[in-house]
Order: C-alpha cells, then structure tokens, then sequence
C-alpha cells in the first residue's frame, strides 16, 4: 500500500507537468498570432475643420496588423493633452472626425495606429482651424427672447417672445407673443392674438416682419417706422430684427408699434436687445 500511495503523487505531477506543458504551448501559440513585427506607419491625407469638428482622412501601411485607427487631437504642439477620436472601420484608407471642438480655435492632430501587439503609431502633426459656428434652424427654433423696454411714453414692458421655423419653408417663422403691449393685456398667441408672419434673411441674419399684420385684437396691427428714433422717422416700414451672436441675442433694429386707424395703442424706440432664455 505504500508504495500505490508513493505512486499516485509521482504520477500526479508528472500529469500536471504534461498540462502546464500543453498550456504555455497555447499560449504561445495565441501570443504569435499577435506578434506584427514592425508596426505599420499612418499618415494624414487630408483634414478639414468644421465648426466644432475635424474630419480626417488618414492612411495605415497594413490594416491587418492594426485593431484600430484614428486621429487624436491637442489644443498645444508637443500633443499634450490629447483626446482620441477612433474610426468606425479599420481600412488602409480611413476617416475619423474628432468633435466637441470650440469654433473659431487652432488645433494639433495626429492620426494614430493601434497595433495587435499593443504597439501605437502616430504621424507627423498638422495644425488645423476650426470654422465659425454655424447658423441655421437648430441656433433659431423655438428660442424664447427676453429684454426690457421702456416705450415712448414712458410705460415699462418685458418682451417674452418666442420662434417657430416653418418645417416645410425655413425662410418663413412665425413670432409669437412678439408685441408686450398686447402681452401685458393677456393677448396670448395661446388664444390666436399677437402673431406675426416673418422671413428670414439667412444671409444677412436678420427676420423682418411686414408692416400692416393684425394683432388680432379689433382693428389693431403692427408697424414699423424707418428710424430706430419715431421723432426722427419719416415714414412706416417693415420690423427688423437682426441676429446676432448666432442666435444669442436678437435686436429690434428699428421703431415699431401697435396702432389703429385712430392712432397709436403703444410705441417703442429701435435699438432693442434681447436675449435667448
């Protein structure tokens, strides 16, 4: 009996010998599947700054060696403070675009190669600019405007007025609730009172309001007057209202108010800035 129990332990190892064998040969095995050699080189072929992007087009020598490629981005030269952007398909030829970017800034990009082996390549760095903020719809729609006036005869009003792009035609808006005199008397555009039909000017940045519109309260309607001063003024035109900081700020370039065939319910100096809420 002893010697069986002599035996088992003897053969135990040897087992256990065979295995741990078997097992570094596997590992062997996988870790040359991810041994490339010299890491392949990456270049950047092009790169265009948007407002608060960049898009990159980059080359990798061999995509099969790599498991990801990309552009990484620094706000200095020595790449610093880097932030990676991937692209979303490993190719010899691949775009990635690196965002959450301020407009109008320089940066430093490099695009990189992540090999199998964990070995990483980077081209040389190109500096890159982006382009100033872009105005559209989305820096437009649906914004609400506050402000303070106080108007020609002395009364204190608080614009509270909002906008709404017409999803068919982006150059027609309507302004609701856009007149405070009518608002501080609880004509809402909730109840089809104090709206008006504008086009915007994309170009030049500013929405204009044709004179003669309705308020909708009797025989009641806007008009504007075509100097921000009504004592220096010398006829009726349209409301401006010019766009500024790409929607941040509106101004009420010129005087208008809300008048009857009997004359005037209320009247505001031009000049009036107003601010997105």
């Amino acid at each position: 009996m002893k010697k069986i129990f002599n035996i088992l332990p003897v053969v135990a190892v040897a087992l256990a010998f065979v295995s741990c064998n078997s097992t570094m040969d596997d590992k062997d095995e996988i870790d040359a599947k991810y041994v490339v050699g010299t890491a392949p080189t990456v270049a950047i072929a092009n790169a265009a700054g948007g407002s608060s992007a960049v898009t990159v087009s980059g080359t990798v020598s061999d995509a099969s060696k790599v498991v990801e490629v990309g552009v990484r981005v620094s706000s200095t030269e020595d790449m610093a403070d880097p932030a990676y952007w991937p692209a979303a398909v490993v190719a010899n030829e691949f775009t990635a675009v690196a965002k959450k970017l301020q407009p109008l800034t320089a940066y430093y990009i490099q695009v990189y190669s992540v090999a199998k082996d964990n070995q990483m390549t980077f081209s040389a760095v190109q500096r890159v600019s982006t382009g100033e903020p872009e105005f559209g719809i989305a820096q437009l729609n649906g914004n609400v405007y506050t402000g303070a006036t106080t108007a020609y005869w002395g009364d204190n009003y608080t614009f509270n007025f909002s906008l709404q792009i017409d999803s068919e035609d982006s150059t027609k808006v309507k302004v609701l609730d856009f007149d405070p005199f009518m608002a501080s008397n609880e004509f809402y555009s909730t109840d089809g009172y104090n709206i008006y039909e504008g086009v915007i000017d994309w170009e030049n940045k500013v929405i204009i309001l044709e004179a003669g519109q309705e308020t909708g309260y009797k025989d009641t309607f806007i008009v504007g007057m075509d100097n921000p001063d009504p004592n220096l003024a010398e006829n009726y035109d349209n409301i401006y209202l010019d766009v500024e900081a790409y929607g941040e700020t509106v101004v009420i370039r010129n005087a208008y108010g809300v008048m009857s065939e009997g004359g005037w319910y209320e009247l505001y100096f031009g000049g009036i800035t107003l601010n997105k809420k």
